[in-house]
């Protein structure tokens, strides 16, 4: 009702259905009917949970907010990660809602209410109170909102995005509603939204494009300015096209077909090959990277481009294979492009290296590894330890046969004669390793029925304690764990992988899902059930690598890698953190662990620096990490641990077994660098120590002649590693979704099986960074012979406070 002055006399709800909320558009409508002072509120929800889980209030600091607001009463929400466990405050999952209003499912569809409407695992069942309970009852059923949000600390919900659009651009996974966030925040924009198109006609590299409906004096320049200015370059729309309106389906949603499509061309300019050799290296790049090789120019980063130290390692072994010259990591790292790595080689045609199949007359003849000669000694030194047992846990995806998987297993282990491998020890005090015959080595596969929900930490605990006798026990067991059906629900069946690292690492782990999931898909289409799946014939085996190993390290090449480390390692000192305790006269190896996580903000300005800077993010965390240990030591030399994966050659990325080598790397702290000089000679640093990393890492500790200390790990107590995808401890980029139709990671609530600690430390502190989601997540893991968990929280904190200034400092 409005008089004559078209003021508002009374406005009680103003609706507005299906889109984000502009404040400024709507302080413009209601200025324009001089209503000075609207009660502005938002109700956030689904059809599917009665409309509202969510209200808040507006004012005048909530301009661009992605605030939700807080839950209503009789409402219960949950965020959780995608093994369903409740994350932290601060950190991005999938919203579950429950409580009052849950719809029963969908009518008539019971897959898709299956997958939507879930137990809810937080409720304790009302019979163990010995009677009903009417305040649990109307909580136990969840359903997944597909929303990703975070808790904010006055326990209100931060929207993030969609996570089902969450989308893979050159390697970087991208929340798409991040990006929307920061368009809608600009002032004049009324609606947006990024989708993903394809680049040219036909292309097949995938871009991002944004759409907008903006007032006058909104521009896309101006925009462009903001999306720089806020997000890292890989999250920045190849363009930006201003529309009228955005279309709709008729249920509301937006009809990505209907949006007009620009003409896509790259950011950057792109220079094409010069020659057949550029061309063929620019291919290879294309392959390593997934991306189309004509939107790669011969001048691009490959870092730019998605590349990573992991990646790297392949693109090394490609090119050395393809253009018929040795190609290191460390070039990778220094010349980064197409034209400056061709020519770099010249017109150089060496022969890559090939590791040829071992020729020994007998058993006893078989070498052993550095790696399996170093484990072998601490397994005998401790008199048999289960502290290199390497545990992974899966749930088996419904509708899987359990009796074909089994044998996918078997085939797996007779594939790879690593997994049937036993040591022994010569008259004259030499170790071998024999491979027994599959007929004399089956395979140890166990079937465990499951009593009770908390059956299987206990089981899965009780196994991963196992101390494999490596002289006469294969290093490989497989345990089914199936529940016990009932209560109208199916009974899950998990699998537990127990095997030795004298036989398995991280990268190996990849290799075994990813034959297990060709192997199950040739079976499941195999009349008879056979795995008969055309893997490729690997070219050797472990033990041909072994027996290469000593023969490459020897002689000149051995000269060249001991007088390079014994140069950068002569009289270094062990670097000590001030610990809460005298250190122990032996090493005890129980651990702790302490996790943190670094705001999606400070994340992405990190990965900025890291490009800015034109080194990869290992340098960028690991120059925090050096500040924070020069804090607490106030010393300026520092040495620290690092993994390598130590399969530059071609012919061993497709085996099982322990490659895995660790390089010690020395630094001096110059306190008059500043940051960016700091980051680039931490970056120079890991790229000369990787031209020589061949070198093992126990045979550089006896050479060193170092005494003897067993309270601590020779030569470094400190260990720095960055993952760069979404699982930690792993050295291989796996496309993970490749076993996802037969196996799920199954992770579980805390570190204790069957009442005891599962967690182990070989170091004073290991610190290991997740770079695979949008936040940066961190674990330290400890000594608790030395430390306290609130001294390595103090260690965590100042470390996230230390990245967090740097990355601001101009």
């Amino acid at each position: 009702a409005k008089d004559e002055s078209h003021r508002v006399d009374d406005l009680r709800y103003v609706f507005f259905g299906g889109e984000p909320l502009n404040v400024s558009l709507l302080k413009e409508w209601f200025a324009r009917y001089r209503y000075d002072r609207p009660l502005l509120a938002m109700g956030y929800g689904t059809t599917e949970t009665s409309v509202f889980t969510c209200y808040k209030i507006y004012d005048d600091t909530d301009e661009g907010s992605t605030d939700i607001g807080r839950l209503i009463p009789d409402v219960a929400g949950y965020v959780l990660d995608g093994q369903r466990r409740l994350l932290p405050m601060g950190a991005v999952g999938e919203l579950h809602i429950g409580g009052a209003g849950l719809a029963p499912g969908y009518l008539n569809l019971p897959d898709l209410t299956a997958s939507k409407f879930i137990t809810n695992p937080f409720v304790i069942d009302p019979g163990m109170s010995g009677g009903e309970s009417t305040a649990s009852q109307w909580n136990t059923r969840l359903y997944k909102s597909g929303d990703l949000v975070r808790w904010a600390p006055d326990r209100s919900l931060r929207f993030v995005g969609r996570n089902d659009l969450q989308v893979k651009i050159r390697g970087h996974r991208i929340e798409l509603g991040e990006i929307e966030t920061v368009i809608s925040g600009v002032p004049g924009v009324v609606q947006c939204a990024v989708v993903v198109r394809r680049s040219g006609d036909g292309g097949r590299e995938s871009q991002l494009v944004g759409y907008y409906v903006a007032t006058s004096g909104v521009d896309s320049e101006a925009l462009f300015e903001q999306l720089r200015a806020t997000l890292p370059t890989y999250m920045i729309p190849a363009a930006l096209v201003p529309v009228d309106q955005l279309p709709r389906k008729i249920s509301g949603k937006l009809d990505v077909n209907a949006l007009p499509s620009p003409q896509l061309s790259t950011t950057r300019e792109l220079v094409a090959p010069h020659n057949e050799r550029e061309s063929r290296a620019r291919k290879v790049f294309a392959e390593v990277l997934g991306a189309d090789p004509k939107a790669i120019g011969v001048t691009d980063d490959f870092f730019d481009l998605g590349g990573n130290s992991i990646l790297s390692i392949k693109l090394a072994s490609r090119l050395s294979a393809e253009l018929k010259a040795d190609v290191s990591i460390a070039a990778i790292f220094r010349y980064r492009s197409v034209a400056r790595l061709v020519h770099t080689l010249g017109t150089r045609r060496t022969r890559s290296v090939t590791i040829p199949r071992a020729l020994a007359s007998s058993d006893a003849e078989q070498v052993v590894s550095f790696a399996q000669e170093r484990l072998w000694f601490i397994d005998q030194y401790e008199g048999g330890t289960d502290a290199y047992n390497i545990n992974l846990c899966y749930e088996v995806v419904a509708g899987v046969d359990i009796d074909i998987l089994e044998r996918c297993f078997r085939a797996v282990s007779q594939r790879h004669e690593i997994l049937r491998t036993v040591i022994r020890q010569r008259p004259d005090g030499g170790l071998y390793q024999s491979v027994l015959a599959p007929e004399k080595a089956p395979l140890e596969v166990r079937h465990v029925t499951l009593t009770g929900p908390d059956d299987l930490a206990s089981r899965f605990g009780a196994e991963s304690r196992y101390e494999f006798d490596l002289a006469e026990e294969t290093p490989l067991r497989i345990t089914f764990f199936r529940e016990a059906a009932g209560n109208g629900s199916q009974a899950r069946t998990f699998v537990g992988i127990l095997v030795h690292h004298i036989a398995f690492d991280g990268w190996s782990a990849d290799v075994m899902l990813d034959e297990l999931r060709v192997l199950y898909a040739a079976s499941s289409h195999s009349r008879d059930g056979a795995a008969e799946a055309t893997l490729p014939e690997l070219s050797i085996q472990y033990r041909d690598f072994a027996a290469w190993e000593r023969q490459y390290i020897s002689g000149e090449r051995l000269a060249e890698l001991l007088g390079y480390w014994k140069n950068r390692l002569h009289g270094r000192r062990p670097l000590d953190m001030p610990t809460d305790r005298v250190r122990p006269l032996r090493m005890d190896l129980s651990g702790g662990r302490v996790a943190f996580e670094v705001d999606s903000e400070t994340s992405s300005a990190m990965r900025q620096l890291a490009l800015d800077s034109g080194v990869g993010t290992f340098s960028v965390l690991l120059s925090a990490y050096l500040l924070m240990l020069q804090a607490y030591t106030g010393r300026s030399d520092l040495l620290v641990g690092m993994p390598v994966a130590n399969r530059s050659h071609g012919q061993t990325h497709d085996l099982i077994g322990c490659f895995i080598n660790s390089l010690v790397l020395d630094f001096e702290i110059d306190r008059d660098d500043d940051v960016e000089t700091l980051i680039k000679k931490v970056g120079a640093r890991i790229a000369e120590a990787q031209e020589y990393q061949e070198l093992p890492f126990e045979h550089l500790v006896a050479e060193m002649r170092l005494p003897v200390d067993p309270s601590r790990h020779p030569l470094f107590q400190i260990w720095f590693d960055v993952n760069s995808f979404g699982e930690t401890n792993t050295d291989r980029p796996a496309e993970r979704e490749s076993a996802s139709s037969l196996l799920r990671t199954h992770t579980f609530d805390d570190d204790t099986r069957d009442g005891e600690s599962t967690i182990t430390s070989k170091l004073d502190l290991a610190l290991v960074v997740n770079d695979g989601g949008e936040s940066l997540v961190g674990a330290i893991t400890y000594a608790t012979s030395l430390f306290d968990q609130q001294t390595v929280e103090r260690f965590a904190s100042t470390y996230q406070s230390i990245l967090t200034q740097l990355v601001r400092v101009p």
